[in-house]
């Protein structure tokens, strides 16, 4: 018994010593790895979502407006609160503190409420209400004035942070999608776009409408907006993209679709008219474009303006009318338009597309993606405008083709897996 106890031991004592001795001589490594391991546990590692609780009542009367709890991160703020009876609204309140204090909705529902904020930074939020309102459907029944003040520290509870580092490759260039950041009620994705040979027209004719995003999962299709907003010294630009509902309880993957870019082209296009010389000619980037019609009114001027169908280079112009440069300036004009089928280069591969990015849906999502992006975007434009100014006359007004817009179709697609 007693060499076996001494074997034993010497067994032990060899393999700690070849423990020992792996530790000495990789030990930077052992180290690196291990740090890396923590960071990793730390970012996952969230503390649990808690809402702060207010629980500050105010009464007029026998009328109580109660504020219940609020939940804040860097993607958001919402705040809840209660009347005692149905039907009332905060009728006129003002919010100063913090960055981003100013910008909210609120909502009402029967006798709950909440106020919504994008961006509101840490700080004292300062709310004043003045005045409530009782409505029946959509009509004032009456008004109460209050002096209520309600001081309300904003604190950011935790984001989850998951690291993309995934890149998207297309006609136009590359997006590289940076880092997600999983909220209380939202979520944000910071993302680059890097173009790849064009000028500074065309270029910035991308960076002013931006991409358009698809996000999805096998149960639900978000909504959700992007935007481009800096333009770094090597060439690529910094942009975000605002998922709704998408928060850090969600924990399967997603897919996210480069659905498309919105291309805005600035042109700030003039068309001097007069009645007396019609129709009025001209060419708007290449498409045939004319005035057929002008008629004034007692109080109002109309223009009717017809487009070329053939080898349309948008699919829709944003104009405006003006007064001549004799006449005050003080004009505002209002109008629609009429849509029917155009031709554009390339609509054959445009339609092709439109009916890959539909057929890559979980069929629970196509009818909703049809309402969102319609066929119109690819055969469809509009092909005549109905103009008319608003309580004056412009005898001879000049049309102005303030911009057009494109909107160019791509299927590119990433997986996203939330850990």
């Amino acid at each position: 018994m007693q060499e076996i106890k001494i074997k034993e031991n010497r067994m032990f004592f060899a393999l700690f010593a070849i423990i020992l001795l792996l530790i000495l001589i990789f030990n930077q490594p052992i180290l690196g790895l291990a740090d890396k391991i923590l960071k990793v546990t730390s970012k996952s590692n969230l503390q649990p979502i808690k809402p702060v609780k207010i629980d500050k009542t105010f009464t007029t009367g026998d009328t109580t407006l109660t504020f219940k709890e609020v939940l804040a991160d860097g993607t958001g703020t919402t705040m809840t609160f209660e009347f005692n009876k149905s039907n009332y609204r905060i009728e006129n309140m003002e919010l100063s503190g913090p960055p981003g204090a100013g910008s909210y909705n609120l909502e009402h529902r029967e006798q709950e409420g909440t106020i919504y904020f994008d961006e509101l930074d840490e700080g004292m939020l300062k709310i004043k209400i003045s005045s409530i309102a009782k409505y029946n459907e959509d009509k004032l029944v009456e008004t109460r004035k209050v002096d209520w003040e309600l001081p309300l520290n904003i604190i950011h509870q935790e984001t989850k942070e998951v690291n993309l580092d995934k890149v998207i490759k297309f006609a136009e260039g590359e997006i590289l999608l940076e880092k997600l950041n999983l909220g209380l009620r939202s979520s944000e994705i910071t993302y680059s776009f890097k173009p790849k040979g064009k000028g500074d027209f065309e270029l910035g004719s991308f960076i002013a409408g931006g991409p358009r995003f698809l996000i999805y999962t096998d149960q639900k299709l978000y909504q959700s907006s992007s935007d481009l907003y800096k333009d770094n010294f090597d060439g690529t630009y910094q942009g975000t993209i605002r998922v709704n509902s998408l928060t850090r309880k969600d924990t399967e993957k997603i897919n996210l679709v480069l659905a498309g870019f919105l291309k805005v082209i600035p042109l700030n296009q003039e068309i001097s008219l007069n009645q007396n010389l019609l129709p009025v000619n001209f060419k708007i980037l290449g498409t045939k474009a004319m005035v057929t019609e002008i008629k004034t009114e007692t109080n109002k001027t109309k223009i009717h303006l017809e487009l070329g169908k053939e080898n349309r280079a948008f699919w829709t112009a944003f104009i405006s009318l003006k007064p001549p440069e004799n006449q005050v300036n003080e004009w505002g004009a209002s109008g629609n338009g009429i849509s029917d089928k155009i031709s554009r280069p390339n609509d054959k591969q445009r339609e092709q597309v439109y009916h890959a990015i539909l057929q890559d849906l979980p069929p629970i999502h196509r009818d909703e993606f049809k309402k969102r992006w319609p066929k119109e975007y690819f055969d469809v434009g509009l092909v005549s405008y109905e103009l008319e100014t608003e309580n004056i006359v412009f005898e001879n007004p000049i049309l102005v083709i303030d911009e057009v817009q494109e909107f160019i179709f791509y299927n590119e697609k990433v997986e996203i897996r939330i850990p």
